[in-house]
């Protein structure tokens, strides 16, 4: 449906997977305004090659991917830009250092957080206040 242009179909598909996109640069430690770049560059990748992702099972896996490239693009730029790494990203933990376990990671969380969407009511609640 987001193919052929249906506007409710695509905010449904950001809604959906927007946890997962904003936890990658999360994890790499990036500023508010620097996630927000990421995600809305992953978003524009996403429409760009919506078309090529022939399993809808394996977005999540995609937009993971996508979006650690993009984090570790950003991270680059910054990099070159300044000079030198910014204190935050030093602090934090790299993940690009293995990325495979990374991925698995961010994809979990995501079929946990798709898990918990599917419950109703009160453990829908119950789970979401935990």
């Amino acid at each position: 449906m987001c193919l052929k242009g249906d506007a409710l179909a695509w905010e449904t598909l950001i809604v959906r997977y927007r946890r997962l996109i904003y936890s990658v640069p999360v994890r790499f430690a990036f500023e508010e305004a620097d996630a927000a770049d990421v995600f809305q560059a992953v978003c524009l990748k996403l429409l760009e090659h919506l078309h090529e992702v022939k399993d809808e099972r394996k977005i999540s896996g995609w937009l993971a991917t996508t979006t650690t490239r993009q984090c570790l693009h950003m991270k680059s730029l910054k990099h070159r830009e300044t000079g030198s790494d910014d204190n935050k990203l030093e602090e934090a933990p790299d993940p690009s250092l293995n990325l495979e376990e990374f991925r698995i990671v961010i994809e979990q969380q995501q079929a946990v957080r798709e898990a918990v969407e599917e419950l109703t009511g009160r453990c829908r609640t119950l789970i979401e206040m935990l």
